[in-house]
């Protein structure tokens, strides 16, 4: 059944109360359209779609289409919709409503979670070890969680606390493997460009690309062991 309506409603001046029944028309798909109405109201208590669809809940099977309807209001109280679908959409509507809040919620936090895990990098640290011509032996090794911005000066620090030496004390020299077949050269981390190099390259490598790390006492941490 469709209920078609195009009704010119023109209610009496100074009418508390304007909630009118609009017109419709019947056929034999179960849907609902409401086209093309004009409300022409003055001073009314309530102007427009009321209490819509009270009374429909086992009539309406199909589709709801309201189009191109006007509501000419002066001087009232109300004009618009109001308590529609208390029989037919409450349950529906309000299922669906919460239903996009949340998939727009998980939506949020995914983008929130997903750029937050882009920007970020687990990088391996190896220490404590030795180099032997080309290669670095009896290390330890840590993985560390760093911003895709890291700068030379953050990476420093970040090592210095993971060896647990005074940064006054020691230098580091810091050397990325790119390669682990034997005979291939490492290269030094020395400044903020070969820090973003790396960064990008371990990126589109499948693989974790080790930093090692070598330290050496400096001139006053010596002086200030001396006898």
């Amino acid at each position: 059944m469709e209920m078609t309506t195009r009704s010119r409603i023109r209610p009496r001046t100074n009418d508390p109360d304007i909630t009118q029944p609009l017109r419709t028309t019947e056929n034999t798909d179960p849907s609902l359209s409401v086209e093309e109405n004009e409300i022409f109201s003055e001073r009314s208590t309530r102007v427009g779609f009321f209490n819509f669809f009270n009374g429909f809940s086992q009539m309406l099977t199909g589709r709801v289409r309201i189009l191109k309807n006007k509501i000419y209001a002066l001087e009232s109280q109300v004009v618009g919709v109001g308590n529609f679908g208390n029989n037919y959409f409450n349950g529906r509507f309000k299922f669906l409503l919460v239903l996009a809040f949340v998939l727009l919620l998980g939506l949020a936090y995914y983008r929130t979670s997903t750029t937050s895990e882009m920007s970020r990098l687990t990088i391996l640290i190896n220490y404590g070890g030795r180099w032997v011509d080309s290669r670095y032996e009896n290390f330890k090794a840590k993985a560390v969680l760093v911003s895709n911005t890291i700068t030379l000066k953050e990476l420093q620090k970040q090592v210095y606390d993971i060896v647990n030496v005074d940064p006054n004390g020691y230098e580091i020299t810091i050397k990325a493997m790119y390669k682990t077949i034997d005979g291939a050269e490492p290269a030094e981390i020395e400044n903020d460009d070969d820090v973003e190099a790396f960064i990008l390259a371990s990126r589109s490598n499948p693989y974790k690309i080790p930093l090692c790390i070598t330290l050496e006492e400096t001139n006053l941490e010596r002086s200030l062991q001396a006898p």
